[in-house]
């Protein structure tokens, strides 16, 4: 599961705009009706998963009567479990866009903070427009070259970001889990939806401390 995977998945996912449904007036209580109507408002909020030196932030607001957009991020730290100073960011200039088409089942990521299937929100997205900008005392080029320590195990690693996001629409979904903690992204991959990316809205939530389901 990583950024990159979850935003293009080799131009596999992303997330939807469309135009709002709708006529109507455009006063203020129409608008206010159809932002709660929208079924991707319960998404509305910042999202947070360290792993290793890496901490993806997302940020998902309701527009509309079915659409979210949603603007990624992600912080390279001099030390294990997105520890010590931040040495690179890496933030796009636009949001990914994304339009509600339906529910259906999935299974989910074995972790016991999910249960084993549920339904899930399917959307398109639309990845339109968007660059990215890495800066940090870590960057070169279009890579951020790492050392760090952890436990007793030394970690080596470069990291390479997409400065320029190839413009796509795909079909994706994302869920919610029932306690409004944890955020899931899927991808879809040879016709079946694949979790890409989990999230939680606390901000210190790492990864790599899940348990896994048995």
């Amino acid at each position: 599961m990583n950024l990159i995977n979850f935003a293009l998945a080799a131009s596999t996912l992303a997330f939807l705009a469309a135009c709002g449904g709708g006529g109507g007036g455009g006063d203020d209580n129409t608008d206010s009706t159809a932002a709660v109507d929208n079924p991707l408002k319960k998404y509305d909020g910042t999202y947070y998963s360290c792993e290793g030196n890496d901490k993806t932030t997302i940020a998902a607001t309701a527009t509309g009567s079915e659409e979210l957009s949603v603007l990624i991020s992600t912080d390279l730290y001099q030390g294990a479990n997105c520890s010590g100073n931040v040495i690179a960011s890496y933030h796009w200039n636009k949001p990914l866009l994304a339009k509600y088409t339906g529910r259906t089942t999935v299974n989910m990521p074995a972790v016991t903070v999910l249960p084993y299937a549920d339904a899930v929100d399917k959307i398109t997205v639309s990845a339109i427009g968007i660059t990215g900008t890495l800066t940090g005392s870590g960057v070169n080029g279009s890579c951020v070259a790492y050392s760090y320590v952890d436990g007793k195990k030394t970690v080596n690693g470069n990291d390479c970001f997409e400065l320029v996001i190839p413009s796509t629409t795909v079909s994706a979904a994302l869920y919610l889990s029932t306690d409004n903690k944890y955020l899931v992204q899927f991808s879809l991959e040879n016709g079946v939806l694949e979790a890409d990316l989990l999230t939680s809205r606390d901000p210190s939530f790492n990864i790599d401390a899940l348990i896994a389901r048995k």
